[in-house]
């Protein structure tokens, strides 16, 4: 049915005949069902040759599936080894990223404590993200009892509406820049005058992300300067409003009865 050649039994026939060693080869046959995979035996028998096939398609196709499963198996841990590497590389970088941020933490913590001034800095949602002592004392609180709190958690309550105004406008603000004046009572009483510098600080999208305010007391600058308004305006023996003060409220008071068209008198008692 097969020619020897096809098979590629004959060269070693001779060899077979001599030695009586058996010989084995797997050969590929092309059938009505498709190609079989058959493997010959040729065996020496007295004089003859008997040649014996078996049949190993099954095993040939469970090889190859085998062997295409091996395939995958390594092609996914090559995969998986790959992504360990990458894995390994984010976690070395987030240890650097994060080291990066203890370091950063704590030079804004050191910068915040070398300023004379009471600073914090307040995310956009009005959370104390950093301050330094001054700005927790002026509330009689620690560091950690500002730190982590929404501004109207540590502000006296009638405050709350002015710095939320100017939170809103100085987000509006095309300059990003604010400066306005506020008195504050810390946790005895004692009331405060200060002048808010601030500044809005944004991301690398340029969105702002946070605020961050220097105050500058200037309590005894307002008093010197009320008591200079006073000295000026008052008669060092009665205490009453002097001569300057009759004469601007009278422009004042002539200038608003001129623009409603309404009378003005004036009473003169001894």
């Amino acid at each position: 049915v097969l020619p020897l050649d096809y098979i590629g039994l004959e060269e070693g026939f001779g060899v077979l005949m001599e030695t009586g060693e058996p010989i084995r080869k797997d050969v590929a046959i092309a059938t009505n069902a498709g190609q079989s995979f058959f493997r010959v035996t040729a065996v020496r028998a007295d004089s003859n040759i008997v040649l014996t096939f078996s049949d190993i398609t099954a095993l040939r196709q469970s090889e190859s599936a085998l062997q295409f499963q091996a395939n995958e198996l390594v092609q996914a841990n090559e995969f998986l080894e790959e992504q360990g590497r990458k894995l390994a590389d984010l976690a070395e970088q987030a240890e650097r990223d994060r080291a990066l941020a203890i370091q950063n933490s704590r030079l804004i913590s050191e910068l915040f404590d070398s300023l004379p001034m009471p600073v914090a800095y307040l995310d956009i949602k009005g959370v104390v993200q950093a301050c330094n002592d001054r700005y927790a004392g002026i509330f009689n609180r620690q560091r950690n009892q500002v730190i982590g709190h929404h501004f109207s958690d540590v502000v006296e309550s009638d405050v709350v509406p002015l710095i939320d105004e100017m939170n809103a406008q100085i987000l509006r603000a095309p300059s990003g820049r604010q400066t306005y004046e506020v008195k504050l009572r810390g946790g005895e009483g004692s009331a405060r005058d200060y002048v808010v510098q601030r500044a809005l600080i944004r991301g690398e999208d340029g969105q702002a992300v946070g605020i961050a305010s220097a105050l500058v007391d200037f309590t005894e600058e307002y008093e010197l300067r009320s008591e200079l308004e006073r000295l000026a305006t008052t008669d060092m023996l009665t205490g009453l409003f002097n001569r300057r003060i009759f004469t601007r409220r009278g422009r004042e008071e002539m200038g608003r009865a001129a623009r409603h068209g309404q009378p003005l008198a004036v009473f003169l008692f001894d």
